[in-house]
């Protein structure tokens, strides 16, 4: 690049009649733009929001609705919130309407490549912009409400500016580059990074121009160089160091910066004293100048980050100390741009600053957008390097780059290689006879700023590659800025091989056909192959089945066919040469690639637009979105008119059901807090995350559906080796794998069970959606199940509560989740406080009187806090410990017997807690019966009116007899369905007549038997429908009232029996008031009829009126 640039015309200084002469290039362009606008535009309401999307469409919709916006960096600039809700005012709001600004910038980038013209020249540019129309990432993100394609385009008419005013050095170049700059900056915090590209190559391209002038003081040049090498290696480390400096402490990094800024202002004098006056005369002084000048301000973030500050520390110190720091960075920008030519640099300033506060003050409606933008944007973005948010791997984008962008991959590659070795020299006296048509083309370019341009081109794209790699953060969005690079230095080559091309030649010397014969030569290299397998194998000749015989026939037809194509192929090189071949051989190359990307365009953004079979498609909405959302339409228009149904929806399914909901005026956000009143409503959002929590709420009311909210691509990539990509080039299945994702994007994960999703729940309540599939949209008898106990509910209230509802303590008289409560002859409470590992004792009236043990786990290695309670005595290692008790009983004598459960065993003790006897260890049956005394998982404990004591041992699904001193009697049940087998039984009771009752949860039955155990009846629970381990019931009987008390726990209820099975009663419901459980397991009766329910995750028990 040289001082002394001439004036070359440009469409910009071209007439308005000489511009409307119309010929096949603007036949050709115009017939692109149309091809990216209908490409763009068709079918942009199709896809489901992603999550970022319905960010940014529903605060654009706030602000296009008067309810404002406040620029926040996490959703990055404010340009895209303002110019959508712009397109909301002029054509209203919808899916489409909230992508159509990014469409038309997809579409404005293929225009703009009009003006690159003088430097790509007009093939150069139809090819580049024609790359930009095919792009898959280009398009797709295109279609998309995201920064990315937006900034595109403002780097595009800063990149025009900056070297049309090289060309011209005409002020209203630089005001347009202040303008984009100030833009960019409005958009995105990726502005950084093509500044720091775009003032790099400047700073670059004047060192080598500097080096190459005649300097009034030659002893200047050295020392110049060596200033400005270490004094610039010295200020950039200690800024890129400011990425990860810790906010909380001085970074030794600053002085590292200030002794790199006082050697690059001594080489700055060494400069202007060595080449005298003459440094102005360059044009990329002034843009480097400029630049600088409107930007330092911005990049104020590094500085406070190396003093030890943090950038978005907005508290009033935070703010008087980002303050200074850009106030002085403000001081140096003033200068700069003052000293440098003080009437452009304050027109140029105003502009970027008059565009900077218009849009992130959203018109001065948000003072502090001021500051969010100055210092929020650079330092919320350098803080999420560290994050890594997405975790991907350094080389995610060699993987998302050639798997869309091949196309300008591998031509700007050619293009870089093609101009560094300088294949773009002048043609040799052997080709003068197509001298003067190259020459003709040649002119169409600006030659003495073709090569700088493309100079910049090759390092903006090198340089895309090193620092997105390098950034912590990699998002598949992130494609857009290497396509878009790459696709003008592909357009670059493009047009000087077609510049290179003898046509004459080429049509004369049998090119076409070369053309022609090579793709159909590809064609046979399979099944060529293929016969040579067989061959080797002694397979083609030998297998005499039909199918052997034809693709043997097929095989030797296909070399046949390969043999007649490489004679007449290689008759055409050897008449057109070796580089003519080759040209015709990188044509074909092209054309097949280019039908690649339009394929691979196609199924990206008009098929597989919202499925995960698609790398780029991420963190996205899945189709089951659009069809929810259709169907709450469709209700609430069939129940209560238009949008008006009332609907509640949680912090886990927000975005992107958020954006859908904005038309809905009855929705209720309930955030993670279901609560009773929240959640009445006929129609109920929950995500994955808070399901648990609401399910009580809802009960059986509502019919319940499970979607796919949002979901990612599959991963495989991550951890990847050297040794496992040798594998799988070396394996023939992974190889097929790999094809199959690369060509069919077919993955051997079906996509309804793919492992990457987000899901969420839509509860109907049955009711309505009785009432609306009436009209025939859904199953009648699904809607039709009813709860059988509902008609049957009683609303009791606790008369007394041990514990505090919903504080779990370790505490006298605190529990953690208590399962077993028992009531002693003379009225004691002993409840199993199961979460602190020991039993608590209570008088009849609540009044805590002792507790006894602790955590033991025997069956751990290194058995965890187990101890020997007398030493030399003998009592042995975890005696009166537990782990985890369920179970508790007392017996006619006052002794207490415990389900130890996890320890596996039972343990007997006074009612004072003196440890008496234990027995039971850890073994499975496999649900069958033997193995007297062994136990899985001891639940609960009944004791007969002889005192014998019976166990449900859960896990080997039987019940086992022991007498009082733990000497084995019995055993009843084994696994199975049939009647007196179990399947997980838990609960354990024994009415006056010595009948006893089980809880045989997995089979949702209560079995009852004799005193012998013999089977009498068994009748179903409408309940017990988890397998969770805490879905564990328990059973109490009055036998004064002759009724048998039922936990439901998942239920959160307690059903009501007579002692032959008929329903009686419910109570209970979920909450933690007087009425409600949490999750009731134990229960017990006391001589009055007083039910006591161990309610286990509100850490209380409570004493209910007997049941009427």
């Amino acid at each position: 690049m040289g001082k002394n640039a001439t004036e070359t015309r440009h469409t910009w200084d071209t007439s308005l009649l000489a511009m409307l002469h119309w010929d096949w290039e603007k036949t050709a362009y115009v017939v692109l733009i149309v091809i990216a606008l209908v490409a763009r535009f068709y079918g942009l309401s199709w896809r489901s929001m992603s999550h970022d999307e319905s960010l940014h469409a529903l605060y654009s919709w706030q602000l296009y609705d008067g309810r404002g916006y406040e620029h926040n960096p996490m959703m990055h600039g404010p340009f895209l919130f303002h110019v959508n809700a712009l397109f909301y005012f002029l054509f209203g709001v919808n899916d489409a309407t909230a992508r159509m600004s990014t469409a038309l910038a997809g579409v404005a980038l293929v225009a703009l490549a009009w003006f690159l013209r003088p430097w790509l020249g007009r093939i150069g540019t139809l090819a580049a912009a024609f790359m930009m129309t095919i792009s898959p990432a280009l398009l797709y993100y295109s279609r998309y409400i995201r920064h990315d394609i937006l900034i595109a385009v403002w780097e595009m008419i800063l990149l025009i500016a900056a070297f049309r005013y090289m060309q011209t050095r005409r002020p209203r170049w630089l005001y347009l580059s202040a303008a984009a700059l100030s833009f960019t900056y409005a958009i995105k915090e990726v502005a950084f990074i093509y500044v720091i590209i775009l003032v790099g190559f400047f700073i670059l391209d004047l060192l080598w121009q500097f080096w190459l002038d005649r300097w009034e003081r030659p002893s200047n040049r050295w020392p110049f160089l060596a200033l400005l090498s270490i004094g610039g290696g010295a200020a950039v480390a200690a800024l890129f160091s400011a990425i990860k400096a810790d906010p909380g402490q001085l970074s030794p990094m600053i002085f590292v910066f200030l002794f790199g800024v006082v050697l690059l202002a001594s080489s700055i004098y060494m400069l202007l004293t060595g080449l005298g006056g003459r440094a102005r005369a360059y044009p990329e002084m002034d843009l480097l100048i400029w630049i600088l000048s409107l930007s330092l301000p911005l990049f104020s973030p590094f500085l406070i980050k190396l003093l030890g500050w943090n950038p978005i520390d907005y508290s009033s110190t935070g703010i008087v100390r980002s303050g200074g720091v850009l106030a002085v960075m403000f001081l140096v920008s003033i200068l700069m741009g003052w000293g440098w030519s003080r009437q452009q640099w304050l027109i140029g300033a105003g502009l970027f600053y008059g565009i900077f506060l218009l849009l992130f003050t959203t018109f001065f409606t948000n003072g502090k957008g001021f500051a969010t933008g100055m210092i929020g944007s650079l330092g919320y973005w350098m803080a999420q390097q560290e994050v890594q948010r997405g975790g991907q791997p350094w080389y995610y984008y060699l993987l998302i780059v050639p798997l869309y962008e091949f196309l300008p991959l591998l031509l700007s590659l050619g293009g870089a290689i093609a101009f560094l070795v300088g294949v773009w020299r002048r043609p040799s006296e052997a080709e003068e006879r197509v001298e003067p048509r190259r020459r003709r083309r040649e002119e169409e370019r600006v030659p003495h700023r073709e090569a700088p341009f493309v100079a910049y081109l090759i390092w903006w794209v090198a340089l895309t590659w090193a620092a997105y790699t390098w950034a912590g953060e990699k998002m598949p969005w992130l494609a857009v800025h290497f396509a878009f690079p790459m696709a003008l230095l592909a357009g670059w080559f493009v047009g000087r091989l077609w510049d290179w091309a003898d046509w004459m030649a080429l049509r004369e010397r049998g090119g076409i056909g070369l053309a022609i014969s090579l793709p159909l030569l590809a064609f046979t290299f399979k099944p060529v192959v293929g016969f040579f397998r067989r061959v080797l194998a002694g397979q083609a000749f030998r297998d005499a089945t039909i199918e052997g015989l034809s693709m043997t026939t097929q095989g030797i037809a296909a070399l046949v066919v390969a043999i007649v194509l490489v004679y007449l192929a290689w008759g055409y090189v050897e008449r057109l040469g070796g580089r003519r071949s080759l040209w015709v051989a990188g044509g074909v190359l092209i054309i097949g690639l280019t039908l690649w990307t339009v394929r691979v365009t196609w199924m990206l953004n008009y098929i597989n637009y919202d499925l995960v079979n698609e790398m780029l498609v991420y963190a996205h909405g899945t189709p089951d979105v659009k069809f929810v959302m259709k169907e709450i339409e469709m209700i609430s228009r069939r129940t209560v008119g238009d949008k008006q149904i009332k609907l509640a929806y949680d912090d886990d399914s927000t975005w992107p059901l958020e954006w859908y909901l904005r038309e809905y005026p009855n929705k209720r956000f309930y955030g993670a807090s279901p609560s009773r009143e929240a959640l009445d409503a006929p129609v109920v959002i929950v995500g994955s995350k808070n399901e648990d929590k609401a399910k009580p709420f809802l009960g059986k009311k509502y019919l319940r559906y499970k979607y796919r909210l949002v979901w990612w691509p599959r991963e495989d990539y991550k951890g990847l080796t050297w040794e496992r990509v040798l594998g799988a080039i070396q394996d023939p299945e992974r190889r097929r794998k790999l094809w199959d994702i690369i060509w069919y994007r077919r993955w051997d994960t079906p996509l309804n069970e793919w492992p990457y999703v987000h899901y969420f729940y839509l509860y109907v309540r049955r009711d309505i959606a009785a009432q609306v599939w009436n009209f025939g949209a859904g199953p009648v008898e699904t809607a039709e199940v009813i709860d059988p106990y509902e008609k049957g509910y009683r609303e009791v209230a606790a008369i007394r509560q041990l514990g505090t509802t919903g504080v779990p303590g370790d505490a006298p008289g605190q529990f953690r989740n208590p399962r077993g409560v028992a009531i002693a002859p003379d009225g004691r409470i002993v409840v199993a406080d199961t979460g602190n590992h020991r039993i608590q004792v209570f008088d009849a009236e609540g009044n805590y009187l002792t507790s006894w043990g602790s955590n033991c786990n025997l069956y751990a290695e290194g058995r965890p806090g187990c101890v020997d309670p007398d030493g030399a005595g003998p009592l042995e290692v975890g005696d009166g410990q537990f782990q985890e008790p369920w179970g508790v009983a007392v017996d006619q004598e006052g002794h207490v017997y415990v389900a130890d459960t996890w320890n596996h065993r039972i343990q007997k003790f006074t009612l004072d807690g003196k440890f008496l006897a234990k027995w039971g260890f850890f073994a499975t049956t496999d649900g069958q019966l033997g193995q007297p005394v062994a136990m899985w998982g001891p639940r609960a404990i009944a004791i007969d009116s002889q005192g014998n004591v019976y166990v449900t041992d859960t896990g080997n699904k039987r019940v086992q007899k022991f007498d009082p001193d733990g000497n084995f009697l019995g055993q009843y049940g084994g696994g199975g369905v049939i009647e007196g087998y179990f399947d997980e039984p838990v609960g354990l009771a024994v009415d006056a007549q010595n009948n006893f009752y089980v809880a045989d949860t997995w089979n949702r039955r209560v079995q009852k038997f004799d005193a012998n155990f013999n089977f009498l009846k068994a009748w179903p629970i409408y309940g017990w429908e988890s397998q969770s381990i805490f879905n564990k019931p328990y059973l109490a009987v009055d036998s004064a009232a002759g009724l048998v008390y039922v936990t439901d726990p998942e239920g959160y209820r307690v059903l009501v029996f007579d002692t032959e099975g008929n329903f009686r009663a419910t109570f209970g419901q979920y909450g933690s008031d007087a009425l409600s459980f949490a999750l009731p397991n134990g229960i017990a009766v006391d001589g009055e009829g007083n039910v006591y329910v161990a309610d286990a995750d509100n850490h209380r028990i409570l004493i209910f009126p007997r049941v009427q």
